[in-house]
């Protein structure tokens, strides 16, 4: 218990921001990061709280972190539902391809995957 009692003291300081996992399928982040960087702190923001009503916002601080970011991936089971706040609240995924062939043979069946196995609200933001 003084294990998890030191851990939420050392996350305490640092959850005053909206986390925004980014599933980075077709490698592009570096190209679209300071695109949406630059909307950051979010302005005017609705977001649904625990029992799903809506909470209004003025400035909402918030950080993207790529899935595979080893500070979220370092979560035991256990700890889970403790620090249910440092969770992401969404994920935005994203994607391009070539044509339709490789639409349907490998980026559907891996966004169906995604969509499948995430729990939170999710966004697939497609770059042509």
């Amino acid at each position: 218990m003084a294990n998890f009692l030191a851990q939420f003291q050392t996350i305490k300081g640092s959850s005053d921001h909206l986390v925004i996992a980014v599933e980075d399928v077709s490698d592009l982040w570096p190209t679209v990061k300071n695109g949406f960087e630059k909307w950051l702190p979010f302005k005017r923001a609705c977001l649904n709280n625990k029992t799903r009503n809506p909470v209004s916002v003025e400035n909402l601080p918030a950080e993207f972190i790529l899935t595979t970011d080893s500070r979220l991936r370092s979560r035991f089971p256990q700890e889970q539902s403790l620090f249910w706040f440092r969770e992401p609240y969404a994920t935005v995924v994203l994607v391009t391809c070539e044509d339709l062939d490789e639409f349907k043979t490998i980026l559907k069946p891996r966004l169906k995957l995604i969509v499948q196995n995430d729990e939170r609200e999710w966004f697939i933001v497609f770059r042509l």
